[in-house]
């Protein structure tokens, strides 16, 4: 179900793009918002602060950098990390990357997040480069 908005939903950083390039609010906009809120959960930091080595990124180009070279591990807070949940975590930013997807027929269905989030052996597909991404897709 799509809905035509006329009013602004949400917070910047937090609407997703079919909303900002055409008004179209529907539940995979809540997936959308649900996968920043569990980046920033997961690295301890608000979304409007930029990233990276030359803080040139914002946080879904950070996170999706990371986690395609492999480096998931430096975008987590370390307090959260201990030696049990490292690989959790990881799974979790993969999680919240197919969340952010550009299209909204990429992103998870709010049942596919539930099941992926409950089963820890629920296999997940690769995530593409991030809606907003100020990147281009190599």
């Amino acid at each position: 179900m799509n809905l035509k908005l006329t009013l602004a939903v949400g917070m910047y950083g937090y609407v997703p793009p079919k909303y900002v390039k055409c008004g179209i609010y529907s539940t995979k906009s809540y997936v959308y918002r649900f996968g920043v809120l569990l980046l920033q959960i997961i690295i301890g930091k608000r979304n409007n602060c930029s990233h990276g080595l030359h803080e040139d990124l914002n946080l879904l180009d950070y996170a999706y950098d990371l986690w395609k070279c492999g480096k998931g591990m430096e975008f987590m807070n370390p307090l959260l990390d201990d030696t049990n949940s490292s690989c959790k975590l990881v799974r979790r930013m993969q999680i919240a990357l197919l969340c952010i997807q550009e299209n909204p027929a990429n992103r998870l269905s709010m049942l596919e997040l539930s099941s992926m989030l409950k089963n820890e052996t629920t296999t997940i597909i690769t995530p593409k480069r991030p809606a907003f991404s100020t990147r281009r897709a190599r």
